[in-house]
């Protein structure tokens, strides 16, 4: 039965670093006017739903897998 302690820790450090690597890169991109309000939503708005859709995009795809790598699912 393989524990994995490394793997564990760098899945869950993984998720928490990217999510806020992620938020800088978004605020970057508003304060160069790259990502602006529109008629439909505004900055907060849309800052809060790119932020939702990279979290979605990173925990379904990239996570999903390492999880199942790191954590047994027969522990």
């Amino acid at each position: 039965m393989h524990k994995r302690p490394l793997y564990k820790f760098l899945c869950i450090k993984g998720v928490v670093f990217i999510a806020f690597f992620q938020s800088l890169v978004i605020e970057a991109l508003i304060a160069y006017g790259y990502i602006t309000a529109d008629h439909f939503y505004d900055i907060e708005e849309l800052s809060e739903g790119i932020q939702c859709f990279l979290n979605l995009i990173e925990m379904g795809l990239i996570f999903t897998l390492a999880n199942l790598f790191s954590f047994d699912p027969h522990e």
